[in-house]
């Protein structure tokens, strides 16, 4: 698998930070104790097709229309900046513009959540170390550690669930990355600063759960791929340039190529099967079916007040993003003119 399913355009990365700053802290607290509450499984819709060049991507702007109600406006975001990144003024314009703005996750969730989420990661009847294997598992902290927090998050690791493993791998960054220069965390400060209302469309239990669904012997499958193949794709290049030079109509396309499967096996370790099933829980769990569940509460929010929905670009596209089942639902979705969220 190429690290494009390791490349944070999707905000689980934001709950994932939590957890994984959690994690250790929550372990030695809390070892071998069961999770304060029971976590819903994450909800799930019937498959359907997706089609990413369905809606023309002609801005990560979109303005939400319905007579009677105030004008709302969707922003597709790209979650991950590089150091030495500043906030566009236009960012701070639209965020003005907006009585309340809505993230997919808050930035904080509370303390009790954060304890509850990484004690249910962490606790496991099998360790990692089984599950993977000696060798293997070794091979994977060795690469962990080669990232500037990656020290940090190995630590604990053979405690942790597989799909848990996933995610304390996708918290890694490179060294030129940064997740408080990403366009939520700006969102997050500005909102703050102007004393807006600001709500979530999840909680980051609600976002992580999705990764609980990811089989034990396919999530090893992932973190084995992922040592062998953890550079970035041509694909995922291609889409924060696009994203970060406004070419928003080229990442539609590119969304198509990263979720077709590579039967030569050139670029992954995963089976043909393997790299199927990890497409469909990408797109049908982490995308669609969150897009789904937004949905009654983002008719509710911009029934009451103007509204501006900061969500990552990925889930704007295609037959069932958000653009498209807004449209479904009767609203007039029109594009706005594009933003750069970095000046």
């Amino acid at each position: 698998m190429k690290r494009k399913f390791w490349s944070g355009f999707t905000s689980v990365m934001l709950a994932v930070a939590f957890l994984l700053q959690a994690g250790n802290l929550a372990w030695k607290m809390y070892q071998g104790k069961q999770p304060q509450a029971a976590i819903a499984p994450a909800k799930q819709y019937a498959r359907v097709q997706m089609d990413w060049n369905a809606v023309k991507l002609e801005s990560n702007v979109w303005k939400i229309h319905r007579e009677g109600q105030a004008d709302s406006y969707l922003l597709g975001t790209y979650h991950i900046g590089k150091k030495g990144d500043a906030m566009n003024p236009a960012l701070k314009d639209l965020i003005a513009r907006n009585q309340k703005i809505i993230t997919e996750v808050v930035s904080e969730p509370p303390e009790a959540e954060i304890k509850n989420l990484a004690q249910n990661a962490m606790r496991s009847n099998v360790p990692l170390t089984e599950k993977m294997g000696r060798r293997p598992f070794d091979t994977l902290v060795r690469k962990m550690n080669t990232y500037p927090e990656g020290k940090s998050l190995s630590q604990n690791l053979k405690y942790v669930k597989p799909w848990a493993g996933v995610l304390f791998v996708m918290g890694l960054r490179d060294k030129d990355e940064d997740g408080n220069t990403g366009a939520e965390s700006f969102i997050y400060r500005e909102t703050a600063r102007l004393g807006k209302e600001h709500g979530a469309l999840e909680t980051h239990t609600e976002a992580t759960m999705y990764f609980a669904l990811i089989p034990d012997d396919l999530a090893v499958a992932m973190l084995n791929d992922w040592v062998a193949h953890s550079e970035d794709s041509e694909e995922s290049k291609a889409l924060e340039a696009a994203y970060r030079q406004g070419e928003f109509s080229k990442m539609p396309a590119l969304h198509t190529k990263m979720f077709s499967p590579d039967p030569d096996g050139k670029n992954t370790s995963l089976t043909l099967p393997q790299q199927e099933a990890v497409n469909e829980w990408f797109v049908q769990d982490l995308l669609i079916a969150r897009n789904k569940n937004w949905l009654p509460k983002m008719k509710q929010e911009m029934a009451q007040q103007p509204t501006l929905f900061a969500v990552g670009a990925a889930h704007l596209m295609g037959s069932q993003g958000l653009i498209a089942l807004l449209r479904q639902e009767g609203y007039t979705v029109t594009p706005e003119p594009g933003l750069k969220v970095w000046r």
